[in-house]
């Protein structure tokens, strides 16, 4: 700014001191020059500002899109990890379901089964039933002796605990069904 002042107080002194018309246009020209010359090196300074300042930027975006995608792909690193890691604890998690499913199945074999039980409990009410008629039998026609006595509580004896184990089982069997 000081070389403007200067510049006009100069363009005013010799303004006065009589100046032809060429010299005055050679001035004018002159001044005209040197403003042009000024803008024209104020515009390649904003140009180059400008430019460095895109190159910047683009520079700035290419690292910001490197580092997103690097973080991207170590966040889908990490789910691919967590879900392959997620199927085999469920893989663990049901091969011991089907282990305990085959226990159960192994331990239901060894059961009886109800129609095995319904027979061997018919089976056994029979053999009550015919005990008892030869008790009341051997009680009737051989009335107070006490060996047909003796051998008919011998025979219920042996065969109470097994009818009411039978029984025992036939009722936990029908419970489970």
């Amino acid at each position: 700014m000081k070389a403007d002042e200067d510049f006009h107080e100069s363009f005013q002194q010799e303004l006065h001191s009589r100046w032809t018309v060429e010299q005055l246009r050679e001035l004018i020209r002159e001044v005209n020059e040197e403003r042009d010359r000024r803008y024209s090196d104020r515009f390649e300074g904003l140009e180059k500002a400008m430019a460095a300042g895109f190159a910047a930027a683009k520079e700035a975006v290419a690292a910001a899109l490197a580092a997103a995608k690097e973080a991207l792909t170590a966040a889908f690193g990490a789910a691919k990890e967590a879900i392959t890691k997620q199927e085999m604890a469920t893989e663990k998690r049901f091969e011991g379901v089907n282990e305990f499913r085959n226990q159960l199945k192994d331990q239901q074999q060894t059961f009886v089964s109800k129609a095995e039980a319904t027979t061997k409990f018919d089976d056994f009410s029979r053999r009550v039933t015919e005990l008892e008629r030869i008790a009341n039998r051997e009680a009737g026609g051989a009335a107070g002796t006490s060996r047909a006595r003796t051998r008919l509580d011998v025979q219920l004896q042996l065969w109470i605990p097994v009818f009411i184990a039978l029984a025992a089982l036939a009722i936990a069997l029908f419970r489970q069904h």
